[in-house]
């Protein structure tokens, strides 16, 4: 996955991003993978996504392009 974000940043469920994007938490996974969105998965195997990267891509949804 990617690098750790800054200390003061939270980690958030795939359900709950998905529910923030609007997407199914199938799309968080694959945004993942792709980079677009910035996550670690736990020993247990369950994916977290840092708040910081999940607001920068809910940010970008709404940007006209």
């Amino acid at each position: 996955m990617t690098p750790q974000p800054a200390a003061d940043d939270d980690l958030v469920r795939i359900d709950a991003a998905a529910h923030v994007l609007g997407v199914s938490t199938w799309t968080i996974k694959k945004y993942c993978r792709c980079g677009l969105l910035q996550c670690i998965q736990l020993p247990s195997g369950h994916w977290r996504v840092w708040r910081s990267s999940l607001n920068a891509t809910r940010k970008n949804q709404r940007e006209p392009r």
